[in-house]
């Protein structure tokens, strides 16, 4: 009986310790906090990536919400820029592919012309997320925003991502 006392205290109290330590990170929006993730800024992200990959590209202007955190990373395996945009429960990814990658439109999909006439394709996946995917000068962008998005509700906010992304 002590001893299951003694568990269940030293596991209420480990998780009261990682509450804080998810509510101490979520709270600090420096680039700081997420360098064993590989995060830095958006823009330092997108300076790294063209550096890499010698492709001019910029990060999206007409995002759908204030988000409180803003950060990016560049995976090198995979030719990836991964930008994150993040306000309380909510995430907005924009990711850019400097490496060949089919995109692979289905009957689910939605096919929506961004502002310079670039074929774009739109989905909703189950469980999961709006999906906008496009290729612009030999890269491939996806715009990804939870489903249960208060701020993303159909294709028209992620072509407004998407557009202030090409100009």
């Amino acid at each position: 009986m002590i001893g299951f006392v003694l568990v269940a205290v030293l596991i209420s109290s480990t998780a009261e310790v990682e509450a804080r330590e998810f509510e101490d990170f979520s709270a600090d929006r420096t680039a700081s906090a997420a360098v064993d993730q590989g995060y830095t800024t958006v823009s330092q992200a997108v300076k790294q990536f063209e550096e890499k990959y010698g492709r001019k590209i910029k990060a999206p202007t007409d995002l759908p919400t204030n988000y409180t955190r803003q950060r990016g990373r560049v995976f090198d395996n995979e030719a990836k820029l991964e930008l994150e945009y993040t306000h309380q429960a909510e995430t907005l990814l924009v990711l850019v592919l400097a490496r060949e990658e089919r995109l692979r439109p289905s009957e689910y999909h939605e096919t929506v012309e961004l502002q310079d006439g670039t074929k774009a394709y739109y989905r909703v996946s189950h469980p999961g997320f709006h999906q906008l995917h496009f290729r612009k000068r030999d890269l491939v962008y996806k715009v990804w925003a939870s489903s249960k998005s208060k701020h993303v509700t159909s294709s028209r906010q992620l072509i407004k991502v998407a557009n202030s992304a090409i100009r």
